[in-house]
Parts: structure tokens; C-alpha cells; sequence
């Protein structure tokens, strides 16, 4: 094995020192993708004599101080969370009243969208990864839950305000509606803020890349909490 080693940092070399959460205290380039921090490539002569690069992950390894019954339980709430808060959103966002087609409301109802789609699509990675993480997992998933999942509480309870704002501009008619419709983006509102809450407070524990060796249900004694 050749002793060549570079880091996948947009081929930089290897950044001399990193902050607490893995992260290089150098600048990246702009075209840094950060699902590749803490991997390294070598490059092996192969028995025919030819080279290969291989990639092998070298930085810590991210794992929720939770059973495996706790952490797919976990799972399995936020998913749900998620899914009502985007019931609640559609049956409030389609409703039949006048605040629906003001064009303030149109806007703040299109940045729920955003991030519940964008939720979505983190709560499918975080689904499907493991309860190792690596660097960029854990950086683009965790992290990455909370702060989208704190916008999206922030977000339904400022749709929640307008809406109550336009209900001294309501048909008649329509207020027992736009009670309800504020009601439910307050529901949504308070789904992605225990979503942000039960992420936030989780513990993770840090532990270097060789104790991924190590089966995934034991506790390495030199892992360190991080959150």
C-alpha cells in the first residue's frame, strides 16, 4: 500500500486541525460537498501492480445515546409528527375562506411548503442511516432536522398570526372557519416544535472511526458526548 493519502476536501490535503464536532477549521471551496467530510483517499497497488484509489472514512463516528428500540421509536414519532403537521397544513390551506386567497397568507403557506417538503426529505435519510453517523451524516441530517424543524415551528406560527390578523377582515360567515384554520396551523406549529425538541435533546455520543470495528449495540469507553 502506497503511503499517498489526500483528503476529499476538493483536492486539498488534509486540514492540519478540526473544531470539536469533526469539522475542518480550514475554508472550504465552493464546491465542497460536505457529505464527504472525514474520508481520505489512498491509493493501493493491486496485485496485477496497478493503482486504485480507495476511499476509507477516518473521522468520528456520531451514535445516539439510545437503545435500538428507542432510536427506531424515535423514528417512528418524528415521521408522525411530520405527517400530521402536513395533514393539518392541507385541511387549513385548503379551507374555503377569504384569508386563503390573501396574498401574505399565499406567501407564508408557500414557505411552509418549503420547509415540509425539505423536512421530508431529511426525515428519509434520517429513516434510512443507520445509528453510526458519520461526519457528514451528522452534520447533514441531525443538525440539519433541528435547525429546518425550528424554521418550520417559527414558520406555522407566523402563518398562524396572519391568519388570526384577517379574522377581523372575515366574511361573517367564515370566522367559525378561520378560527379552526388558525387552530390548526397553531397544531402544526406546535408539531415541528416537539420534532425540534426531541432532536435537540437527544445525546450523541462521539467515538474515533476504528471503534466502527466494534458491533453497533456496545457503549466504546472512550466515546465522548457531544449533544
Amino acid at each position: 500500500m502506497a503511503a499517498d493519502k489526500s483528503r476529499l476536501y476538493g483536492g486539498r490535503k488534509k486540514p492540519a486541525a478540526s473544531d470539536g464536532a469533526g469539522r475542518s477549521n480550514e475554508r472550504k471551496g465552493l464546491f465542497y460537498n460536505s457529505w464527504l467530510e472525514g474520508y481520505s483517499t489512498r491509493t493501493e497497488v493491486g496485485p496485477d501492480g496497478k493503482k486504485r484509489s480507495v476511499s476509507v472514512y477516518e473521522g468520528a463516528y456520531y451514535t445516539p445515546d439510545v437503545s435500538r428500540k428507542q432510536w427506531i421509536l424515535r423514528k417512528t414519532a418524528y415521521m408522525a409528527l411530520l405527517v400530521l403537521a402536513a395533514a393539518l397544513f392541507l385541511l387549513a390551506a385548503t379551507a374555503e375562506i377569504q384569508g386563503n386567497y390573501q396574498k401574505v397568507l399565499a406567501l407564508l403557506q408557500a414557505v411552509d411548503v418549503v420547509c415540509v417538503l425539505w423536512l421530508f426529505r431529511k426525515m428519509i435519510s434520517y429513516c434510512a442511516s443507520g445509528r453510526k453517523l458519520t461526519v457528514g451524516e451528522y452534520q447533514n441530517i441531525s443538525k440539519a432536522l433541528i435547525r429546518t424543524a425550528m424554521a418550520a415551528a417559527f414558520g406555522f406560527a407566523a402563518t398562524a398570526a396572519a391568519e388570526l390578523a384577517l379574522l377581523f377582515w372575515s366574511v361573517p360567515g367564515e370566522r367559525g372557519k378561520t378560527v379552526l384554520c388558525v387552530t390548526l396551523y397553531a397544531c402544526c406549529g406546535l408539531c415541528m416544535w416537539a420534532l425540534f425538541r426531541l432532536e435537540k435533546g437527544l445525546r450523541y455520543m462521539e467515538c474515533p472511526s476504528h471503534a466502527n470495528q466494534e458491533e453497533e449495540t456496545s457503549e466504546p469507553s472512550f466515546s465522548k458526548e457531544v449533544r
